[in-house]
């Protein structure tokens, strides 16, 4: 019983750690932007980009994946709904990042 307790103490000093230096996980930005991910998508190769950012991608620059260089269009970008669900889940613990962009 002490060693789930501690556990889980432990567990609460990370938690209020994070929370105290307010920090979002470099999971939760965006590979072109760096910035929070707002709607992200996935390629066909595995990589997540926020959607305004690779449709801003693909019309300035070109119909490819800017990281794998693949070919890409629109109509190859998958709503990422398991990342929407952990970036939800992150909003709600951390409402501050929701406004970090216009903070800093």
């Amino acid at each position: 019983m002490y060693f789930i307790y501690q556990k889980l103490l432990s567990h609460s000093f990370k938690v209020d750690d994070r929370r105290r230096k307010r920090e979002i996980p470099d999971f939760l930005c965006g590979k072109i932007s760096c910035a929070l991910l707002q709607d992200p998508v996935i390629t066909p190769s595995g990589i997540t980009y926020d959607r305004a950012d690779i449709k801003q991608h693909l019309h300035r620059v070109g119909h490819f994946d800017p990281v794998t260089r693949a070919p890409l269009t629109e109509a190859d970008l998958i709503p990422n709904l398991a990342m929407k669900e952990v970036l939800e889940h992150f909003l709600i613990e951390n409402p501050w990042a929701k406004y970090e962009d216009l903070l800093s």
